[in-house]
């Protein structure tokens, strides 16, 4: 029998975006601008990395002993500053990387650096130098649209919007993913140019990779939207029934939009129209170190609604109409959420964008057109209700969890996770990853599961499942 053994390998790489030259010593405003940090690592270094789309960003600690860095002739501690750049590599298998580079884990800008100082058991200093930092996802929290300063700072928001701070915004809408496109490339982006030109080629521009088909966002409702460019990408993003987060890329950072690729409990296809497959991990049981799972009612629900809220025209008109459109699905009789035993329960989602045929909001419309405008909205509104319901409503089967698994730099949240146990195979949605590595030491990975078919998978196999998903052939390894 074949054992197979690995050694995990990673690389810390730090950019340094900002220049020190007035007031400070000749050897730090001449220092390098590109510094590998791996091998301060040394075996007693360690590296952890999480990452979630359900976050803003994601976040990174590298530690390691205090050691002087021979360039700067002082501790490492004193080269790092916040808003460098920390770009983190790892493999499983670092051989099948031969001369190039290892995978990009995360690309960072550096949030914190710490110097802590004690001493030993036997009297010895001990120092250590942690990095904290956020991925790309950090620059769309720290810019923001403040309405006081809005005409001063923000020009080439107003300018693509065509905000107008007095008079509002005209009354016109754009399909949801040409909104996320137009707010990256011509918001962001030049953010991030500004800050490239200071801080050099390691800082990269945001892609983004759109695929929501429904949808629409009215200059109205973005008349009042303040906050971080984070919250108001997210407001529009019309969770949850998409998904909107970012990967990092050797390109740059890249903004996934996309419908939530949630798979039906019946006959595993797509719920919410358009969607498409994430991919998936295949992993066995020898790949992990700890699993644990759970199914439960405290998800339940069968009765659904989308009230209204910033999509809807008129609350009033609304009430009078929603009884007659069949807005509130109910799923009082379905086996996984019956009525007679879980009780009654209730799930609520606000969503915030225009139905796809509604160009122009119906108050701005001919009077002649208003009626057939409005009667738009309580089919979306049933739409995003019905699609909650199916979402959700196999909840008291589907399993949550967290699994510890080896570590891979395959493993990323927003894609599949499929466990084969000897004659058992079942799979589950990762929302977040948590990468734990120590040089020299070990690689684990952390992820965490939603929509897990383990439960539904062992009611449906004949024989015994306990068994089979223990037993293995005669020339297994």
């Amino acid at each position: 029998m074949t054992v197979s053994t690995y050694r995990p390998t990673c690389q810390i790489l730090l950019v340094k975006a900002v220049d020190r030259e007035d007031g400070v010593a000749r050897r730090y405003a001449k220092a390098a601008r590109l510094v590998d940090l791996t091998p301060y690592l040394g075996s007693g270094g360690s590296v952890t990395i999480t990452k979630s789309i359900d976050e803003p960003c994601g976040a990174f600690t590298v530690s390691f002993a205090d050691k002087i860095r021979p360039d700067l002739a002082d501790s490492v501690y004193a080269g790092v500053e916040a808003m460098d750049v920390i770009e983190i590599r790892a493999a499983r298998e670092p051989h099948l990387y031969a001369s190039q580079k290892l995978p990009l884990i995360m690309r960072g800008f550096v949030s914190r650096v710490e110097r802590s100082e004690e001493a030993g058991n036997n009297g010895a200093p001990r120092r250590i130098v942690s990095i904290t930092g956020h991925d790309a996802g950090k620059l769309m929290q720290i810019h923001r649209i403040v309405s006081q300063l809005m005409t001063v700072l923000e020009q080439p928001y107003l300018e693509t919007f065509q905000l107008q701070a007095t008079t509002g915004m005209p009354t016109v809408t754009w399909p949801v993913s040409q909104f996320m496109s137009l707010l990256i490339e011509n918001v962001v982006n030049p953010k991030v140019q500004a800050l490239a030109a200071v801080g050099g080629s390691g800082i990269k521009p945001f892609t983004v990779d759109a695929q929501v088909s429904e949808g629409l966002v009215s200059n109205i409702r973005l008349a009042s939207a303040t906050g971080s460019l984070f919250d108001i990408a997210t407001a529009f993003a019309d969770r949850p029934w998409n998904e909107w987060f970012i990967e990092d890329s050797e390109t740059g950072p890249v903004v996934r939009f996309r419908p939530a690729p949630f798979r039906s409990a019946q006959d595993d296809s797509f719920v919410i129209d358009g969607a498409t497959d994430p991919g998936t991990i295949d992993i066995s049981d020898s790949d992990v170190v700890r699993l644990r799972l759970w199914h439960g009612d405290d998800r339940v629900a069968n009765f659904y609604w989308v009230p209204p809220g910033d999509s809807a025209p008129d609350t009033a008109w609304w009430a009078g109409n929603a009884a007659l459109n069949d807005a509130y699905p109910l799923d009082l009789d379905y086996a996984n959420s019956l009525q007679a035993l879980y009780g009654t329960r209730e799930m609520r989602a606000f969503s915030r964008l225009l139905p796809p045929a509604v160009s122009v909001m119906p108050a701005s419309q001919p009077a002649d057109r208003r009626v057939s405008a409005l009667n738009q909205f309580p089919p979306w509104h049933k739409k995003r209700a019905t699609q909650l319901r199916d979402m959700n409503r196999d909840n008291a089967v589907f399993e949550e969890g967290r699994a510890v698994l080896k570590g891979s730099e395959a493993l990323k949240p927003g894609q599949y996770l499929r466990l084969t146990r000897g004659g058992v195979v079942a799979s589950a949605y990762m929302t977040r990853v948590n990468h734990s590595l120590s040089p020299l030491q070990g690689w684990i990975s952390t992820a965490i599961l939603i929509r897990g078919t383990g439960f539904l998978t062992r009611n449906k196999m004949p024989g015994s499942p306990y068994l089979l998903e223990g037993m293995r052939g005669p020339y297994s390894r």
